[in-house]
């Protein structure tokens, strides 16, 4: 018999001495079913359609964050950071996917700095839709240090969006660093990482087509 662990990260932390370190393990990643997620899944129109419903414009960069909103996925952290890039680029948007404890409070912050037209908040998405709000994302963004195998980094590899992300060991065969996205190891890094990618182009396509190759690792077939 043997653990079976979804990352390296799942695998060492079993590996302590606390926890059961003599028992046999293999890393299994997780899977995502790829004809859902695939960069193909929308058409152009209705990711446009998906835009304009929100209030972004063709030419403006997208920051996408899907996941829970609570304050274990560091969303307070990565709103800061958010506020931050919206105020230095007129062209950059952020939207937030998803429900949680914090929304509230982050709603609150974005309205007392002015900044609600240039922040979204969507609220819950059924998992159905969600691959259309993968499809109008230019650059998924995570501050989280609490994963073991994200499904949301998966999603987004197969969606083909370059990401950034804090440095941690649950990232390391999702994210290549200047290859797919960058891991920051400090949130002023991941600021500047974020800068970066929202200020060219050409790196956020060369990257999301890495992220579509690296994707194939994690088919369910695989």
């Amino acid at each position: 018999y043997a653990f079976i662990n979804v990352s390296t990260k799942a695998r060492d932390y079993f590996k302590n001495d606390f926890m059961l370190p003599h028992i046999p393990s293999a890393v299994i990643p997780n899977a995502v079913d790829m004809e859902s997620f695939s960069a193909d899944a929308d058409s152009p129109e209705a990711i446009r359609e998906m835009r304009r419903n929100w209030g972004i414009g063709e030419r403006d960069v997208v920051l996408l964050f899907i996941g829970r909103l609570g304050e274990e996925k560091r969303v307070l952290e990565l709103l800061d950071i958010v506020l931050e890039v919206v105020g230095k680029r007129e062209d950059v948007k952020a939207v937030f996917v998803g429900n949680g404890p914090a929304l509230e409070h982050m709603q609150k912050t974005v309205q007392k700095a002015r900044m609600d037209h240039r922040i979204i908040f969507t609220g819950f998405v059924n998992w159905t839709d969600l691959h259309t709000y993968y499809g109008m994302g230019d650059v998924f963004i995570t501050a989280s240090l609490s994963e073991m195998h994200s499904m949301t980094i998966l999603e987004a590899l197969l969606s083909g969006l370059p990401i950034v992300v804090r440095e941690d060991a649950s990232y390391l065969d999702t994210v290549y660093q200047g290859e797919n996205g960058f891991l920051a190891d400090t949130d002023e890094r991941l600021r500047d990482y974020i800068l970066s990618l929202a200020s060219d182009a050409d790196m956020r396509k060369r990257f999301g087509k890495k992220s579509r190759e690296i994707s194939n690792r994690f088919s369910i077939e695989t």
